[in-house]
């Protein structure tokens, strides 16, 4: 499942979900690679490796990945550290829908007919975590 958020944990989009193991790079170009991204930031993880190859116009920040012989120098752990640093929020997003229960379990739905209600408790618990957020912050501006 893909989850897009702004730099405030916004969350802006709730992909599919999908069964078994899939790569991230790979669900993204099912659902969005078509979507323009002239010059929009886009600020990835190791999972989208090849991604500047399909967003030709975008501007992506992808971290540098260790070779098994070679260590990452000085000046790509900087950049990996810069990059971590703006990616956080993102996981902080993660990390709050995880805090809704139904999220936390295993899925036990046998039926793939099913998978469409799991998507729409993430969705709901997507849309309550940008309540939370919203509301603290008009209480923190009062």
């Amino acid at each position: 499942m893909l989850i897009i958020c702004d730099k405030n944990a916004c969350i802006l989009y709730v992909g599919n979900l999908y069964l078994g193991a899939q790569v991230d790079f790979s669900i993204f170009k099912k659902e969005l690679a078509s979507f323009n991204y002239n010059q929009i930031q886009v600020w990835v993880d190791l999972g989208f490796i090849g991604i500047q190859k399909v967003l030709t116009n975008g501007i992506v920040q992808i971290g540098y990945k260790r070779n098994k012989n070679t260590e990452l120098n000085d000046e790509q752990k900087a950049v990996n550290k810069q990059i971590a640093k703006q990616r956080i929020v993102v996981e902080h997003a993660i990390g709050g829908l995880k805090r809704y229960y139904i999220l936390r379990n295993e899925i036990r739905f046998k039926k793939p007919h099913l998978n469409h209600k799991m998507e729409d408790a993430v969705e709901t618990c997507a849309e309550l975590w940008n309540f939370k957020r919203s509301f603290y912050e008009k209480c923190a501006q009062k």
